[in-house]
């Protein structure tokens, strides 16, 4: 009987201390999730990127459009909208950096699912996911969009330039590319010539009468002055 009892003792004591240990993981675990969410919310779809590493450690200048910091934007990511985020758009990668502080303070950066974007607000302009196959780059900018759409697709390139008499790498400048999607078809333009092409004959008089009476030069690269250009167009098109 003895033998017995000091058994049946030695296993409640074990359960006990089983039970006390289980009790204490619960604990740390709602814990950590505490702490989770205080940071992040419940937006453990949008934290789970893949961590970013700068693509060339000696470069001059930087992969990203604006600049080398996060800006503060919005994303409307896999059909939920997520506000004042620290977001990098990557004209290089042609990805998007989601940039946040983990529990330590550390800044880290995340390559965001492209396939879960949907449209980007930063720098009080507006990107959405190229769904053209005829456009190379990965996000679009958006200028305008009705009966014509207007697109800006923007990137860089890196390239070695050893024309100074000394070697260095370093990211280009922004090169920006200009579509026109009429009749939901792609064009590309970069000229006054390829942009009067797209359009019928009978109203290119007119569109090239208007490029000339408001000094338009397609060449310089204004959006002010192209995005005046081709809401007029969309309107002759409206109306003719």
């Amino acid at each position: 009987m003895t033998y017995i009892k000091l058994l049946l003792l030695t296993i409640i004591n074990l359960f006990q201390i089983l039970s006390v240990a289980i009790g204490q993981d619960n604990e740390q675990l709602i814990k950590l999730r505490k702490n989770y969410d205080s940071k992040y919310g419940y937006n453990a779809d949008l934290y789970c990127g893949v961590k970013y590493f700068p693509e060339h450690s000696v470069a001059k200048g930087f992969p990203f459009y604006k600049s080398n910091e996060a800006l503060t934007g919005t994303l409307v990511f896999n059909n939920k909208k997520y506000e004042k985020l620290g977001l990098l758009y990557n004209l290089y990668k042609q990805n998007i950096l989601l940039e946040y502080k983990d529990q330590n303070n550390s800044i880290n950066r995340l390559v965001l699912n492209e396939k879960k974007i949907d449209t980007i607000f930063i720098n009080n302009r507006i990107f959405i996911r190229n769904y053209y196959p005829e456009i190379q780059e990965k996000f679009l900018e958006v200028l305008f969009t009705d009966s014509l759409k207007l697109y800006i697709g923007r990137k860089k390139q890196y390239l070695f330039d050893n024309s100074l008499g000394h070697s260095e790498y370093k990211f280009s400048g922004e090169i920006k590319t200009y579509y026109l999607v009429y009749n939901n078809e792609v064009n590309k333009f970069s000229s006054r010539r390829n942009y009067l092409t797209i359009f019928p004959k009978e109203l290119r008089k007119k569109i090239k009468k208007y490029t000339v009476r408001n000094k338009v030069k397609i060449e310089k690269q204004n959006d002010n002055k192209i995005l005046q250009l081709v809401t007029y167009c969309n309107m002759q098109l409206i109306n003719k």
